[in-house]
């Protein structure tokens, strides 16, 4: 009975202290890759105007089908769909409109994705559960990854529910389950709604399970994308009844955004389609090198890698490529637009290298495995600490965010000031206007108030009828009218 109490004892505590250790080192990376960044002040261009529109309509400034950026640019902004806007604005609403806001929702979105890879992973690997704090690790430690979600970008929203589509996809089919099938047609709506038709790639969902696992015939192949794009349809039209605005929003978006991006008239960023090709393949070098280590030192021992890993791995890589592969059909591409596809690619590499990992793991002893416990802990408690002492500070931008406190201070909200033609084309200053002060500007030399660049001339008639106010600013100049 003794022998029996400590050969469990010896097989099942290394695996539940495994995955015990896995998740301290994963939550103190997680948590150092982001919360530094997020607890101070600054932030790219794009996640400050984002977190504008969604103040405004939490604020009630504007509408969920017709948000607004500022009174004088974009008043009505359909650049993008509206849904990260609205989930943001109930960040706002429930703990108003400080800095730490648009960090708490985009902090979320990064959770709810990594419960996203969780849950793909433990379905379609259910042996190697303890492990699921690998793909994890290996998806936020990519650069493009924490930067994104530093950075409060649309895709890390649209991340997560595509996770959640294929996952409950791949899971109706492969269970025959209904429910299962809607809840990933309402993803999909949910990703359409975030991002446009970049969201719809999980409609390839089934006919890759059928190229890699074979589960069942092309004919429930065919059964079961019908059923999801039926499924999303219906939700799509019941909406749009009871919420007209659904369609004229998507309308404007379409003809504002996708459109020109399809025709290479707006905004293209390169003169080759297959530029984000490269920048997937730089953004997955490190996985990508360590599978081909993998791959060498097999060859060299002549083992085989298993083959259920390797399918499941293929399926997760060939999502992966219908998340990119579209994005070449345009000229507009930026590095970021990959972050819904990442997670796919993290999670078919995690599944080939994971049984190596384990062999690597088995051999460490109970005192190894303390220390490593013991390791994790201190460094998650001193990421923690590290990252209460940042708040405050600022990451970016502190300068030019000083001056418009200061400003704000001033300018009542909900005002619109007059600035030179130079400023008004300065997105940043523009952003932060909004977002601290809720403060818009117009080129127009008819407010109260006159702001333009530190040392920037005046033309003498607006000398005249402005006084400069002193404010101590560091970046701007605020003018008085007389």
């Amino acid at each position: 009975m003794h022998y029996l109490y400590t050969l469990i004892n010896t097989e099942l505590m290394p695996q539940k202290n495994i995955f015990k250790i896995g998740w301290i080192f994963t939550l103190a990376v997680f948590s150092a890759l982001l919360l530094p960044v997020l607890v101070q002040e600054g932030m790219f261009l794009d996640g400050i105007t984002y977190a504008a529109i969604s103040k405004n309509l939490a604020n009630g400034y504007g509408s969920f089908w017709f948000p607004q950026y500022t009174l004088t640019h974009f008043s009505q902004f359909h650049e993008h769909p509206p849904l990260v806007f609205g989930l943001q604005s109930l960040f706002f609403k429930l703990l108003g409109d400080g800095f730490l806001t648009e960090r708490i929702f985009t902090l979320f979105t990064a959770i709810l994705t990594a419960i996203g890879i969780i849950a793909n992973w433990n379905f379609f690997n259910p042996t190697n559960k303890n492990y699921s704090w690998f793909p994890v690790l290996f998806w936020i430690a990519t650069p493009l990854i924490f930067w994104s979600y530093q950075s409060n970008m649309l895709e890390n929203t649209l991340a997560f529910l595509c996770l959640f589509s294929v996952y409950f996809i791949a899971k109706g089919s492969l269970k025959n389950n209904s429910l299962y099938l809607f809840l990933g047609s309402l993803f999909i709506f949910l990703a359409l709604l975030t991002k446009g038709p970049v969201g719809l790639f999980p409609l390839a969902t089934v006919g890759i399970l059928w190229i890699t696992l074979k589960p069942f015939s092309i004919l429930k192949v065919i059964s079961y994308t019908v059923i999801v794009v039926v499924l999303a349809g219906i939700i799509f039209y019941i909406i749009s009844l009871l919420q007209p605005g659904l369609i004229e929003n998507l309308t404007h978006y379409f003809n504002i955004q996708v459109l020109p991006s399809v025709n290479n008239t707006r905004e293209t960023t390169t003169g080759n389609h297959f530029a984000i090709l490269g920048q997937l393949f730089l953004e997955l070098i490190a996985p990508i090198g360590l599978l081909m280590i993998l791959l060498i030192i097999k060859k060299v021992k002549n083992k085989r890698i298993e083959t259920n890993p390797k399918t499941i791995a293929l399926f997760f890589v060939l999502v992966g490529l219908s998340a990119s592969l579209p994005l070449m059909v345009t000229l507009k591409q930026r590095g970021y637009y990959l972050v819904p596809a990442l997670p796919y690619f993290i999670l078919g590499t995690s599944i080939v290298l994971v049984p190596s990992l384990k062999l690597f793991i088995e051999k460490l002893t109970q005192k190894q495995i303390k220390g490593l416990q013991l390791i994790g802990s201190i460094l998650l408690v001193a990421v923690l600490v590290l990252s209460f002492a940042q708040y405050g500070k600022f990451s970016r931008d502190s300068d030019k965010l000083s001056d418009i406190y200061k400003i704000s201070s001033i300018v009542s909200k909900g005002s619109i000031i007059s600035c030179s033609p130079q400023l008004y084309t300065e997105w940043g200053t523009m952003a932060y206007l909004t977002r601290v002060g809720g403060i818009s500007i117009t080129p127009n030399l008819e407010n109260k108030y006159l702001i333009v660049l530190k040392n920037e001339g005046l033309s003498l008639e607006t000398e005249k009828n402005y006084t400069p106010l002193n404010l101590s600013l560091t970046t701007y100049q605020l003018y008085k009218k007389k």
